[in-house]
């Protein structure tokens, strides 16, 4: 299968909202996620750090309001170091539903090596960030600590 480059933007909001941007061939998909159902950041971390410890799939929910994305994350049967990244927005209110409508599908091939780096660049920023005061006050309960940490350690130990 044939892989592409991508451009990854992790944007923590205050009050519980973050801006996930992704720039592929196809085109660009901007997202805007809630933390109301779960914390998009620790489902996008605990996936990605599954693939780096080798599991062969992954695949959680970003939540809107209304509206939902199912990620799939799927290491490729023939070459290993790539993975099918695939996002399928629905139409729902809440929790997924198996019979919620679709409205948008994306999917491409990517290495695992690129996606993660785009996310390690990602997470540097966010520390960073972290340490302003001005930004850190209404984001501070929102920016999981140990998941960054865990996926910091989990890339050095793969690509280092």
């Amino acid at each position: 299968m044939e892989h592409q480059e991508i451009d990854f933007s992790y944007s923590l909001g205050e009050f519980g909202w973050s801006n996930i941007y992704i720039a592929h061939e196809q085109g660009d998909l901007a997202i805007r996620t809630t933390h109301v159902f779960n914390h998009p950041l620790i489902e996008l971390l605990e996936s990605v750090i599954s693939l780096l410890k080798g599991e062969k799939t992954a695949e959680f929910f970003w939540f809107d309001e209304p509206g939902s994305y199912k990620v799939t994350l799927e290491v490729d049967a023939d070459q290993q170091h790539l993975i099918n990244f695939s996002i399928i927005e629905y139409a729902s209110t809440g929790k997924w539903n198996e019979n919620d409508r679709t409205i948008s599908e994306c999917s491409f091939c990517v290495k695992l090596q690129h996606v993660s780096a785009c996310i390690y660049g990602e997470m540097v920023k966010l520390k960073e960030l972290m340490n302003i005061g001005t930004y850190s006050k209404n984001r501070n309960s929102e920016y999981p600590y140990s998941y960054v940490k865990e996926f910091m350690k989990e890339y050095s130990i793969k690509y280092s």
